[in-house]
């Protein structure tokens, strides 16, 4: 397993974070980042290059 910013990661991984309150597995408070990233993913299997958060809003 690789370290990816300071956490260890399976090979090939993501982790999307949402700067958001909840528990939501899927369009956390419809936050179009997250929705974006998420659905092109399901889609068509396309990852971010690296981790990324996504910011309130």
């Amino acid at each position: 397993m690789a370290n990816c910013c300071g956490r260890r990661a399976r090979s090939g991984s993501r982790l999307v974070t949402v700067d958001e309150s909840g528990r939501d597995v899927y369009v956390p408070g419809g936050n179009a980042c997250a929705m974006n990233l998420t659905t092109s993913y399901l889609v068509d299997g396309t990852m971010p290059s690296c981790d990324r958060t996504c910011r309130r809003g």
